[in-house]
């Protein structure tokens, strides 16, 4: 659910996918300007179910009806105060999803290769200010949230140590921190560093966390990829790019190097001249950080046939996402990947009692429980 936020006849819409900062600093994500407006006033973000406004210990508040709050909830629309100086509105708006559905059949000589993916959009403000703690997580309460199920509770901080610079730490997180793709437990920040945790990047700058992804998405480059075993080449000076939220088919007959393209782009293969770009970076010498982001699918299929749809997934969600995941979580993840596949109805089937697109589809609900930026498959046939 979005909200419309309206202020001295301006208005914009905010997405549930990041947080909004208000106030008069210029690194604010909304900049109002007025004596009692605070450099950084009140925030505004989607926690699960609800938007909320938190104060920011503001010199001067944030009032609902003449009283001072610290939170909101905002589940109808409301007028508020700054300062006692700017008044704003937030409307929630209901949005009716819509869907979309894309049937590709293919040959057994057809190699596809998904690139899109939902909600990995820049979360949070475009840049986070620096201070003496930056806390880092899927939880709320956090200064950098972020919505990606890869992402424990608390999983990382940047803090000041003793010589005035910054470290990052990561908190036992279950699938790592890291710091120009490689991983971490602890170690000094220098300006120009990428900070990658789940499918999110930043850059450490002087004043903070930039966000250095686009709206967008990522795009994959191969540039001059050659391999070659022995005598034999098996891919010669293969250059293209691929876009962001597009869907790619390698087509072409056997042997004609479909399976090695496929190895090379997963990072299973290392080609032997050449590289691929995943967003700018080399997927081979930052495969460790890269890895979970991407997801790839075989020809046979990788779920126990004696299980249901629902069991498979669930048993594959125990298995991938973070420790301190909650059932509840774990089940709104299975749910919600099944809606997206047309599962839903045959969540209780077994998977040997499906037919042959609805067992790849399902073999594709595992690899999509995770929040991926990238889906390889092979020799598709949904139906």
């Amino acid at each position: 659910m979005k909200i419309l936020l309206e202020w001295d006849g301006n208005s914009i819409i905010l997405d549930p996918l990041k947080s909004y900062v208000i106030g008069r600093d210029i690194t604010c994500d909304i900049r109002l300007d007025g004596s009692r407006i605070s450099r950084v006033h009140c925030k505004i973000s989607y926690d699960i179910e609800d938007w909320i406004i938190s104060d920011l210990d503001s010199t001067h508040g944030l009032f609902l009806d003449e009283k001072k709050i610290n939170k909101l909830k905002i589940n109808k629309k409301i007028k508020l105060s700054l300062g006692k100086s700017i008044d704003i509105s937030l409307t929630p708006i209901s949005e009716k999803a819509s869907k979309e559905k894309e049937s590709i059949t293919n040959t057994d000589t057809t190699r596809v290769v998904q690139l899109t993916s939902e909600g990995v959009e820049p979360q949070g403000p475009m840049r986070i200010r620096l201070q003496q703690r930056i806390r880092i997580g899927r939880n709320p309460d956090n200064d950098w949230v972020i919505s990606d199920i890869n992402v424990s509770r608390n999983h990382a901080e940047v803090i000041q140590n003793s010589h005035n610079g910054f470290d990052l730490v990561d908190l036992k997180s279950s699938n790592g921190t890291y710091i120009n793709g490689e991983r971490i437990s602890r170690q000094s920040l220098n300006v120009g560093d990428v900070i990658t945790i789940g499918n999110q990047k930043r850059l450490f700058t002087r004043d903070g966390l930039e966000s250095i992804e686009g709206i967008e998405g990522t795009s994959i480059s191969a540039e001059n990829v050659t391999f070659s075993i022995g005598d034999k080449t098996l891919l010669e000076n293969v250059s293209f790019n691929l876009g962001p939220r597009t869907l790619t088919a390698i087509l072409g007959p056997s042997g004609a190097g479909k399976s090695t393209m496929l190895g090379v782009l997963t990072g299973r293969t290392k080609p032997t001249t050449g590289k691929i770009l995943f967003g700018g970076t080399d997927l081979h010498s930052s495969f460790q950080s890269l890895s979970r982001q991407i997801g790839s699918v075989p020809q046979a299929d990788i779920l126990h046939t004696r299980l249901t749809v629902r069991q498979a997934l669930n048993y594959g969600a125990q298995l991938r996402l973070p420790n301190d995941t909650s059932k509840e979580e774990r089940t709104k993840t299975v749910d919600e990947t099944m809606r997206k596949l047309e599962l839903t109805e045959r969540a209780d089937l077994r998977i040997d009692k499906l037919s042959g697109g609805q067992r790849k589809r399902a073999s594709i609900g595992l690899e999509l429980l995770t929040a991926l930026k990238f889906l390889f498959w092979t020799n598709l046939h949904l139906d």
